[in-house]
């Protein structure tokens, strides 16, 4: 079995939960939200690292796939079947996500370096 440092710190997203799955992390996601919230206070003054960056890639190389896979329909507009029979199609498509993230990295990048002006020129004028 894992320590946490170990699961926290592993790259891979394994997406494919069952329903029961599912509600149990929502229900722990409600009773974190407050310390969630203070941690994105901090945090949204400094760049994020690295490893940070290509996170948020690899969620968007997820996010992409899945469209394709859904027939351009958004995953939020999916059924909890439909996501997991996506889930279990994207486990096979590792290699695609990987070539995805390395295209999208200049890109996060950059929206990243503008939210931060943003943030930043913005506490400057109060």
């Amino acid at each position: 079995m894992k320590s946490f440092t170990e699961w926290h710190n592993d790259d891979e997203v394994n997406e494919a939960l069952s329903i029961s799955q599912r509600r149990a992390v929502g229900r722990r996601m409600k009773r974190m939200k407050t310390r969630i919230a203070r941690g994105k206070k901090i945090k949204q003054r400094r760049m994020a690292d690295r490893t940070q960056l290509q996170k948020r890639a690899s969620l968007m190389a997820r996010n992409i796939l899945t469209k394709k896979l859904s027939g351009g329909k958004q995953k939020a507009d999916l059924n909890v079947a439909q996501k997991i029979a996506v889930a279990k199609k994207l486990e096979g498509k590792k290699n695609a996500i990987r070539t995805l993230v390395r295209k999208l990295m200049p890109r996060v990048k950059k929206a990243e370096r503008e939210r931060l002006n943003k943030f930043r020129s913005k506490s400057s004028d109060n």
